[in-house]
């Protein structure tokens, strides 16, 4: 697990990376779902903590998606 952050009150999205590829999944109670198969790494390591690093950059990507 590189790195996660929660979207609800039992609701994550998660980075993970088997072997070379990284995994974006949703976990829920019960339920864990792949929701993208990343075809370029978003970070070689996870920091100390595991979560800041990989929840920026999915609220700026967020952010992204959504001006466009």
């Amino acid at each position: 697990v590189l790195g996660s952050v929660a979207v609800g009150q039992r609701e994550r999205v998660v980075l993970v990376q088997i072997g070379q590829q990284q995994l974006v999944l949703g976990v829920a109670p019960g339920s864990v779902q792949t929701l993208h198969v990343l075809t370029e790494p978003l970070a070689e390591q996870a920091g100390e903590d595991g979560d800041d690093g990989f929840a920026q950059r999915l609220h700026a990507l967020l952010s992204k998606g959504a001006r466009e």
